[in-house]
This record gives structure tokens, C-alpha cells and sequence, in this order.
């Protein structure tokens, strides 16, 4: 019960402030909701803005509840993004990673995005393979001299052959 009052009267704070600042106001999960802003161009400074003010309000705005004799102030954290393409998808990433840094916030960006590294991980897989099956890496020896700049040994290396033709395939 307890938690459902949390849940309604936070609500009606996220409404109130959603209305103020002219944004639409969706609940996706439990205690999930996302603030929606549909422009064609944004300023991030005036988000960052955006989003201090609605942490200051809900720092200041205190929940009381029948149940108990205190009251209660929430911790906020949140994901901010600007794709267009995934933008639940971005927020969540941006929100995971302001939880793991301790942070109020953090906008999306590129680098945050381990579905990108996964990506040229499998991809890299794929031409070491291709390059072991058709015999694309070539050895490569480089020699390592001393003072006297006589070779005292050699560095092996590998390099693989790349075809843009064969990676079509």
C-alpha cells in the first residue's frame, strides 16, 4: 500500500511538472516513466536545465503518507537521450550507466553503447575466421636490433589479408 501511494503521488508530481514545461508523460514500468519532448532540434543545455529544475522539485517536495510518521524524499536517477531511432532503448542505457556511475543523470551518447562494441566483436569474428578457412593471414618478421643496430632476433607478426569481396559473401 504503501508503495502505491509513493507511486500515485509521485505521479501527480511528474504530471504537474510534465504540463509546466509543455512534455508528455508516459509510465513504461513499475516505477519507470519517461518525460517526451518530440523536436526536430534540441539544446542540451536547456534540457540539463530542464532536468535540474524537476530534481530540485522533487528533492523539495517531501511525501507524506498516512501509514507513516515521516516523510518521505525520493532519490532520482535518469537517462536522457536524443535518438530518434531507439529512443527507449538509448534512455535505458544512459540510465544504467548514470545507477553505475552514481550520477543524477546522463545524456546518451555513441561510446555508451556496448551493442555497438558486441557488434565489431562479432563482426572481427567472423573475417578471423574467413581468413583462417582461405588462408588470408600472412606472417610478418620484424627484426629487433641492439645499440649496434645488429638483429639479435625477430618479432613474428600476422596480418590479415582483407577483401571487401570475400566479406560480402
Amino acid at each position: 500500500d504503501v508503495g502505491n501511494d509513493v507511486l500515485i503521488n509521485f505521479a501527480q508530481t511528474l504530471k504537474s511538472f510534465a504540463s509546466l514545461k509543455h512534455l508528455k508523460l508516459y509510465r513504461i514500468a513499475g516505477d519507470e516513466f519517461v518525460f517526451l519532448k518530440d523536436v526536430s532540434h534540441h539544446d542540451t543545455s536547456s534540457y540539463i536545465s530542464i532536468i535540474n529544475e524537476f530534481f530540485h522539485t522533487v528533492e523539495n517536495k517531501p511525501i507524506l503518507l498516512k501509514q507513516l510518521d515521516d516523510a518521505l524524499y525520493l532519490d532520482l536517477t535518469a537517462g536522457i537521450s536524443f535518438d530518434k531511432k531507439n529512443t527507449l532503448g538509448t534512455a535505458d542505457i544512459a540510465l544504467n550507466r548514470a545507477k553505475e556511475l552514481h550520477q543524477p543523470f546522463v545524456f546518451y551518447h555513441d561510446s555508451l553503447d556496448s551493442i555497438n562494441e558486441i557488434t565489431q566483436g562479432v563482426l572481427w569474428k567472423k573475417r578471423i575466421i574467413t581468413g583462417l578457412e582461405n588462408n588470408l593471414f600472412l606472417p610478418f618478421f620484424q627484426p629487433i636490433v641492439n645499440r649496434e643496430q645488429t638483429t639479435v632476433k625477430y618479432e613474428a607478426l600476422m596480418r590479415l589479408e582483407y577483401e571487401v569481396e570475400r566479406e560480402k559473401s
